[in-house]
């Protein structure tokens, strides 16, 4: 399944590519003025902030994270990118939801995980109107628990849709498709070879994420020193700071995942479909 040391090192290479800081700083802004926008207590105002801000991150996850993280290591690649326009990328999500709830192109599979949703519904219609506690339990449980863990694995199967996509010239459809099909002979080792990743970032980030850890640590401690302030509608300053500081560093550790994810995904879909190299990165909206 290819050197997963080597792949860890490309997750992370992200980092010595000054293009990419940028994305990096403005993303993490706006994560940490959507946490900023949640404490501070406006009223209305703040509802109507927060949705702006969580507009704005979505448009720049779309702009920066997507267009051109993902592009870039996908061009690393040895990839013919492309770019996607907004419409796309939410449609895209779309899809990809309703593909996880209903996977028609995995043939039998489809029917299976169909089978145990209804198998679910059946045992709860048994439990609570029929009145057959034991049966129904039963078959809640087993309906209910398989088709959680047949979610699980539809969404594994088709996760490398958006890579897949950004990659090809086809349609969405035809990317999920394209991930069902690399994934078939290796979902575990694609897995932990994505986890390893995972854990190449959370050690590059580590005294990042301590030091949040220590933040909000400390909020809590000082609003445990005076826990009738915590039902005042007025909250303590220094609680305020600490957790605006430990979101803030929060936010950092949160784009930083994202990035080497995006990366890291890059490297397993090339393993995968035995793809290697650099090629010119041709930017074209879909």
């Amino acid at each position: 399944m290819g050197d997963i040391k080597n792949i860890g090192q490309f997750a992370l290479s992200w980092k010595s590519i000054e293009e990419l800081k940028t994305p990096l700083y403005i993303l993490t802004a706006l994560v940490a003025l959507m946490y900023v926008v949640q404490i501070v207590n406006l009223g209305i105002l703040s509802f109507i902030l927060l949705l702006a801000v969580f507009i704005a991150l979505i448009v720049a996850v779309w702009k920066y994270s997507v267009n051109e993280v993902l592009v870039k290591a996908l061009s690393l690649k040895g990839y013919t990118t492309r770019t996607i326009g907004f419409l796309n990328y939410i449609a895209y999500y779309i899809v990809i939801l309703i593909a996880t709830l209903i996977p028609w192109f995995g043939g039998n599979y489809l029917w299976f995980q169909i089978g145990m949703f209804l198998l679910g519904i059946i045992g709860v219609i048994l439990l609570f109107v029929a009145k057959s506690y034991l049966i129904g339990t039963l078959l809640a449980v087993i309906g209910f628990g398989i088709y959680f863990l047949a979610l699980i694995y539809t969404s594994i199967r088709i996760s490398f849709g958006l890579p897949a996509y950004i990659s090809s010239v086809g349609g969405i459809t035809d990317a999920i498709l394209r991930s069902w099909n690399i994934t078939s002979n290796n979902v575990i080792e694609s897995t932990l070879i994505r986890l390893g990743n995972w854990i190449y970032g959370m050690k590059a980030v580590l005294l990042f994420f301590a030091l949040g850890a220590v933040l909000m640590v400390m909020a809590i401690v000082i609003m445990t020193q005076d826990p009738l302030r915590i039902l005042s509608s007025t909250p303590n300053p220094a609680v305020t700071i600490l957790q605006l500081l430990s979101e803030i560093v929060f936010a950092y550790v949160s784009i930083f995942l994202n990035f080497t994810s995006f990366f890291g995904d890059s490297a397993v879909l090339a393993m995968l479909e035995g793809k290697n190299g650099n090629s010119k990165n041709v930017k074209k909206t879909a």
